[in-house]
């Protein structure tokens, strides 16, 4: 079978025995405060009622040589009329600073720039991950926006910094790195790379966003 993987992960369809770690995901205290619940932990069957709302498309995050879940990647909250949408990505913890999430995170926005007309790809990161990105910044992504203190977390008000991947950059990154998809892939970042953003929390009260 076809399928968008590099060397060491591969996107899979969620499946119902993947709801309950997608759950502990979410509500994980290291992660969990600046992502879909904002620190809440709702039921797990709330979960199952609104894990697609305002998803374009999300996957599983596989490892190639073992199969085992590595995290989950989404692209949430098209905009057509515009031609932007966004990208959010968790990894377990197991796998963070490994890198694997991120070569998944590549794999869902060459897919979405082959499969949609986006302009460009939007991720939301807090100031306090932001430099784990440091070595996105300038190759694969820019910083287009800063809101300050925008989101209350570990016990004050934190910058929300939004991150664009432009379409017309990403096609000069795949012509010089190859053909992305089925297991061609050289990595996207170093291992060591950022595994965790996600849209804003007040940005999800307007449209969802995992």
């Amino acid at each position: 079978m076809n399928r968008l993987s590099t060397r060491r992960v591969y996107l899979d369809h969620i499946r119902p025995p993947d709801i309950s770690l997608i759950y502990d995901l979410l509500v994980d205290p290291d992660t969990g405060p600046v992502f879909r619940f904002s620190g809440g932990t709702p039921s797990p069957q709330y979960l199952q009622q609104h894990l697609w709302d305002d998803i374009l498309a999300q996957w599983m995050v596989a490892g190639l040589r073992d199969h085992k879940r590595r995290g989950l990647v989404s692209i949430a909250s098209p905009d057509f009329r515009n031609g932007f949408a966004y990208l959010s990505a968790l990894a377990t913890p197991e796998c963070r600073h490994t890198g694997l999430v991120m070569e998944a995170v590549g794999l869902a926005v060459d897919y979405a720039f082959r499969t949609w007309p986006f302009r460009k790809l939007y991720a939301e990161v807090s100031e306090t991950r932001l430099e784990l990105f440091a070595g996105c910044i300038g190759r694969f992504c820019v910083e287009e926006g800063r809101l300050k203190a925008h989101h209350y977390h570990d016990g004050r008000f934190r910058d929300m910094i939004t991150l664009a991947t432009y379409r017309e950059h990403w096609q000069e990154l795949r012509q010089r790195f190859g053909k992305l998809e089925t297991s061609t892939n050289v990595p996207l970042v170093d291992d060591g790379g950022p595994e965790e953003f996600a849209p804003s929390p007040h940005a999800l009260q307007r449209g969802g966003r995992t």
